[in-house]
């Protein structure tokens, strides 16, 4: 009951609402009633419009149940991806193109590649701005509207930039395991034979891998025993006939069809060799040597090309077999044994410039290197302060009618080179004192005596070698002299005085 305030209106308005209930006891009757508050009625969609119908459309065909369990629709109203068409094969072409231009003008070339490494960094480059999207204020502070600051300079930067080059620590980068495969093609038993470095070897495999192939075909009983002369003989000829039809196949296919090598054909390795197909098919040297009393592979050597394995290794082989003579040898001993190589001039000279037995066999002779001039050579002192000396002789000279043996004590100055000869009756060591006194009596005291000791003396000299050692070396140290001998086998340190020597025998050889 409620009362009104207004005065025009009645004191007093009674209103009454009536509850309808109906009492629901079935659990199936529950679920009917829940149900049917979710039922659109027909006469309710009359009054939807197109957007709520257009709406209701999308729900139904976009929502869908997800595997876990939640459903998952699409945003109302929001356009999908356009389909784009595909460019692949307008990008293709484009490429070509470019391709095209930078093969055919090279300052083009040259100008792309400039163009490309002085890229703009990616932080000064304002289209970034526009696709990755920026807010108000970000954009008021950013390049945008001045662009990038190295627009502004006078001159443009000409550092190398590096470009598509991505950090190690970089969170998108992934690590991939790759499987690369390359197809191996498959080796002949000619390319199996390049681990050969000697012929007989191969010729001896070879001749082994035949025997096992007709033991397996059943042509021969098996036998453990060493190949025999007549398979090794075979071998090698199995093995000219592969290298044959490896390099020389369209001689081959022209001389099996009969047709003549011209001449004048220098295209063709054989224009000059008459060559010809044998009863086996080896090519081999035509000539006019038919009816020589030699054997066949003799008179007509099988051909060889000059860049093969084998030609290298038959080359060696004959090289050997003649002891490292020249190159001459070496083909004469090819061509007496069937074998002819085409420009085997060359490789047999290239063989003998790298084989290590005659680069040691031909070399030149080594030569000492002369140690550095002793110290008194190359003082300024008086003459014969420093000296070498020698004994020489014998000279055959008449006393009455005696002849009698004479010697000569020559002297030399270690710095001036100058000479003074003294004459010894005998190699005594008496005659010896008392020519060293009459030399220091003339030129004056001498510091320094040098000699060779034992090579240079040899028959009647080794008294004299004797007479050195017994010397009295206090004597010679009163008179303050040095008495040096040199080493022995050492006459080369002596080369001073032994060349005065030589001139001063030379000299009187006529007297």
């Amino acid at each position: 009951q409620v009362t009104s305030v207004l005065p025009n209106l009645p004191n007093e308005v009674h209103y009454v609402c009536r509850t309808q209930i109906k009492e629901v006891v079935l659990p199936t009757d529950v679920i009917k009633v829940l149900e049917s508050d979710f039922v659109e009625r027909a006469s309710e969609d009359e009054h939807l419009s197109q957007e709520d119908l257009q709406f209701m459309s999308i729900m139904e065909s976009g929502i869908r149940l997800k595997d876990d369990g939640h459903y998952e629709m699409p945003l109302p109203f929001k356009k999908g991806r356009p389909n784009l068409p595909d460019n692949k094969v307008c990008g293709i072409h484009r490429l070509r193109c470019l391709e095209k231009k930078l093969k055919g003008n090279e300052q083009y070339c040259r100008d792309y590649k400039t163009f490309m490494d002085e890229t703009i960094a990616s932080e000064d480059n304002p289209a970034d701005h526009a696709s990755r999207g920026v807010t108000a204020e970000q954009l008021t502070a950013s390049n945008w509207f001045t662009g990038p600051d190295l627009l502004w300079l006078k001159e443009l930067p000409t550092g190398v930039v590096m470009v598509g080059e991505i950090e190690s620590s970089d969170p998108e980068v992934k690590k991939a395991q790759v499987h690369d495969t390359q197809a191996e093609e498959a080796k002949t038993i000619l390319d199996r034979l390049h681990k050969f470095s000697d012929w007989a070897r191969m010729v001896k495999a070879v001749a082994r891998l035949k025997r096992c192939a007709k033991e397996i075909k059943g042509l021969k009983p098996k036998s453990c025993e060493a190949s025999n002369l007549e398979e090794r003989k075979e071998a090698e000829l199995t093995i000219i006939k592969m290298v044959q039809e490896a390099t020389l196949s369209q001689e081959i296919q022209r001389l099996r069809h009969h047709k003549e090598t011209k001449v004048k054909d220098k295209a063709n390795q054989l224009h000059k060799l008459c060559p010809f197909l044998d009863d086996q098919g080896v090519i081999r040297v035509g000539g006019r040597l038919a009816n020589a009393a030699l054997h066949p592979h003799v008179r007509h050597p099988a051909v060889l090309p000059r860049d093969s394995h084998v030609s290298a290794l038959l080359v060696k082989h004959y090289h050997e077999r003649v002891y490292h003579q020249g190159r001459g040898m070496t083909i004469n001993e090819l061509r007496s044994n069937g074998i002819w190589i085409l420009g085997c001039s060359k490789l047999v000279s290239s063989h003998i410039h790298k084989c290590t037995s005659c680069r040691r066999f031909r070399r030149c002779t080594e030569q000492q290197r002369m140690a550095d001039l002793p110290e008194e050579r190359m003082e300024t002192t008086a003459p014969f302060t420093y000296c070498g000396m020698d004994c020489f002789g014998p000279f055959h000279i008449k006393e009455g009618r005696k002849e009698l043996k004479r010697y000569g004590l020559l002297l030399t100055c270690m710095c001036s080179r100058g000479v003074h000869i003294e004459a010894l009756d005998d190699l005594t060591s008496d005659a010896f004192i008392n020519a060293l006194r009459s030399f220091i009596a003339i030129r004056g005291s001498v510091r320094q005596i040098r000699c060779d000791q034992g090579t240079n003396f040899v028959g009647a000299r080794r008294e004299f070698i004797e007479a050195l050692k017994e010397m009295d070396q206090e004597e010679l140290k009163d008179l303050g002299c040095e008495f040096i001998m040199n080493t022995p086998a050492s006459s080369h340190m002596g080369g001073v005085w032994e060349r005065q020597i030589r001139t001063t025998e030379v000299s009187w050889r006529p007297f």
